[in-house]
């Protein structure tokens, strides 16, 4: 997300910083009176008790309790006065004691009260609206955010309180980035959230490593039991992340300096687990070497048959050994990029052709960063158009974990950055819970671009703005999605992000407002389909509505096929946006069964049989295997047409040959699929139809 500094602890700075007292702006709640600071102990505390929980998405931190246990040990000193905001030292009266009293209910919330965790919430809330550029404020408002969404069920509601508490907390160490307990808070906030959605482990060792560096130079900064607490999660943090030199040697310094038994067990718990999964690792290669010399054509009759093949999945994040790779930056051969550009484009030729030469680019040189780095990428898309779900989630998994590797192994990778930021924001929130990472990586780039606008092309950071707003969007941060995209509008970028810019700040809502009577039904009509085409195309707001507008239509009218088709429609695309996966295949059914029955009562309605044709090729086909359906309406619509040119529009016509044809290129049949590409090209004189073709890496010429 946000770039930080890396500050050396020097002599000098820490004889400053031990000294000096915060040069925070005073901090007032009422007109007559100023706030006292909590003692350095207690922001202590604080700091480490925060993270006793933190946002795990749900599990508990075996060592989260030894946090606040550690810390509380700590005794204030001189240097630690800098994390008490300007001007409360000198303060009292019922200022002093809210402010107090909101730390002692913060502190409540870190030991597990979900009552004080709203509490808190709201009093460091109205602290940090008197006192908006106070730090040490704001960091205690990032924790108590960060803490709500430890308690929500909702997993959208958790991605947002963290990412909300994260930000805050990253502004709050940019303004203070001497300060203690501020340091202490972001580090153990960043600690506890699982790496796999969040990836905050750098930042994590970033202000452990700050710590630990200001102890050894200054030892009055804390107590050295925080220290070797600090020791202990540095060394944890590196050993997530595949760092395992830097974890070794962080924790022989703790075992060289601890005078508590404790972590001698620790550390030796930790080599033996990761010794024993290393075992396992070498045990599961070997099985599949073994079953590969066994059926070498295992995988092609596993894809020439109906029945899924079965795929050991490895979710990211479950503390198996890795293969430790010192990666070199190599050069990308020009024709291996054309190929994987194409194949984002959709090329399903050029997806295999490019992990092919991309696979055997990393077969030759193992170290190369960008070739594994590319060929990941690939093995998603290619199971992202995968006829059955092992593997579609099998290689979207595998993908997610070998990116996150590789970024960990050169987090300041550009190209590598974006990578993974499209990659995760590609796959299906519901499914993957990936829009987290992909903000991750889009702040992060848009950040750099700011630093530096050579390191993107203006198009490229345009785009990244764009998809920045829709990963908010997709967590319901509408917010953030909106300030993201005014940004972006007020760049003046290209047409086509100026097309795509159009659509979300349009105010849809007078198009079903109560105003709008059923008792008019072509007027209704016209204006659901309008928003019914919007939805298609991917705006929310209009996904919403148009599901408003055609329930009300279909109530109004149960009778009028097109109501109930629209209806149907309406209801899946709205399933599409679901975070729940039983929700989005639930809505979607009921929304085909619907859009069924209006074609079953009016069969040669020509505009029903476009919306279920289209229904039905919108459709994953891993998840549902309705191609052929698709095809039927098509070719259904495709005859009628040629029966009679007056049916429906010309360019409808058009666009059904193309997308027929791609219907058949997903059935395999591609003499088909060419037939009609070529009879589309020889019939329109529109040029867009055969650069989509060209962009795929079709020549129908």
């Amino acid at each position: 997300m946000i770039r930080r500094r890396k500050r050396t602890a020097s002599n000098s700075s820490k004889k400053k910083q031990a000294s000096k007292k915060s040069k925070q702006p005073q901090l007032s709640v009422t007109p007559d009176a100023k706030i006292k600071s909590t003692t350095k102990a207690e922001s202590q505390s604080k700091a480490g008790g925060k993270r006793k929980r933190g946002l795990g998405l749900g599990r508990r931190s075996r060592l989260a309790s030894k946090i606040r246990e550690v810390l509380l040990d700590s005794s204030p000193t001189q240097s630690q006065s800098q994390s008490e905001p300007a001007g409360l030292a000198r303060g009292s009266g019922s200022a002093q004691r809210f402010y107090e009293e909101a730390v002692k209910i913060h502190q409540q919330a870190v030991d597990g009260d979900r009552d004080a965790v709203q509490k808190a919430l709201g009093m460091f809330e109205q602290l940090h609206r008197k006192s908006p550029n106070n730090n040490l404020i704001k960091a205690y408002l990032g924790s108590s955010i960060a803490m709500l969404g430890r308690d929500e069920s909702n997993p959208i509601e958790r991605f947002q309180k963290a990412i909300k508490g994260l930000k805050l907390l990253d502004e709050a160490v940019a303004g203070s980035p001497d300060d203690v307990t501020i340091r202490m808070m972001r580090g153990h906030v960043s600690y506890y959230l699982p790496e796999n959605y969040f990836h905050r482990t750098n930042t994590a060792i970033e202000d452990f490593s700050y710590l630990a560096s200001l102890y050894e130079t200054d030892g009055s900064a804390f107590s050295r039991e925080a220290y070797w607490k600090l020791l202990y999660d540095l060394g944890h943090s590196y050993k997530r992340i595949n760092r395992g030199q830097d974890a070794e040697n962080t924790w022989e310094k703790l075992l060289a300096v601890a005078g508590d038994d404790k972590y001698s067990r620790l550390i030796n718990r930790e080599r033996q687990n990761a010794a024993m999964a290393a075992k396992e690792a070498e045990e599961r290669a070997a099985r599949k070497a073994e079953q590969a010399d066994r059926s070498p054509n295992a995988s092609s009759q596993a894809n020439s048959t109906s029945k899924a093949p079965d795929i050991k999945i490895d979710l990211p994040g479950e503390g198996l050994a890795e293969q430790i790779i010192d990666y070199i930056d190599v050069v990308v051969p020009k024709d291996a990029l054309k190929l994987y550009h194409r194949a984002l484009g959709g090329d399903r030729n050029a997806m295999n052709e490019a992990a092919d030469l991309f696979s055997r680019l990393s077969e030759a040189e193992p170290r190369g960063l960008m070739y594994k780095a590319y060929q990941s990428d690939l093995e998603s898309m290619l199971g992202s158009t995968a006829n059955n779900t092992f593997e579609m989630f099998g290689k979207g998994i595998k993908a997610m974990k070998d990116l996150d590797n590789l970024v960990n192994a050169q987090p300041h990778n550009i190209e590598l950055r974006l990578i993974r930021g499209n990659q995760s924001y590609r796959l299906p929130e519901s499914f993957f819970h990936r829009s987290a990472t992909a903000i991750e990586d889009f702040e992060y780039l848009t950040q750099r671009y700011q630093e530096n606008p050579s390191i993107l092309s203006k198009d490229t950071y345009w785009d990244v703005l764009y998809k920045l707003g829709e990963s908010y969007e997709r967590l319901h941060m509408n917010e953030e999605a909106e300030a993201t995209w005014k940004k972006l509008k007020s760049q003046n970028p290209s047409n086509e992000i100026k097309l795509r810019l159009m659509t979300k700040f349009e105010n849809l809502r007078d198009l079903v407002s109560g105003h709008l009577s059923m008792d008019n039904l072509d007027e209704a009509m016209s204006r659901g389909k309008m928003l019914h085409d919007m939805a298609v195309k991917g705006n929310r707001q209009a996904t919403k509505l148009s599901f408003e507008l055609w329930e009300r239509a279909f109530r109004a009218y149960p009778d009028s096929t097109v109501a109930e088709a629209y209806y149907g429609s309406s209801m899946a695309l709205k399933g599409r946006d679901a975070q729940d996966p039983q929700e989005m295949f639930g809505m979607a059914f009921r929304g085909l069964k619907h859009v069924n029955n209006a074609v079953a009562l009016d069969p040669d309605n020509w505009e029903l049989r476009v919306l279920r044709g289209y229904f039905y090729y919108s459709l994953p086909p891993a998840f549902f295997h309705v191609t052929e359906k698709a095809i039927k309406d098509f070719e259904y619509l495709k005859n009628a047409y040629e029966e009679n040119h007056n049916l429906y529009d010309t360019s409808l016509y058009h666009q059904i040959l193309m997308d027929l044809g791609f219907c058949y290129d997903r059935s395999y049949n591609k003499d088909r699929a060419q037939q009609l590409w070529r009879k589309l090209i020889q019939e329109t004189s529109d040029p867009s139809f055969k650069q989509q073709l060209y962009a795929r890496g079709i020549n129908v010429e």
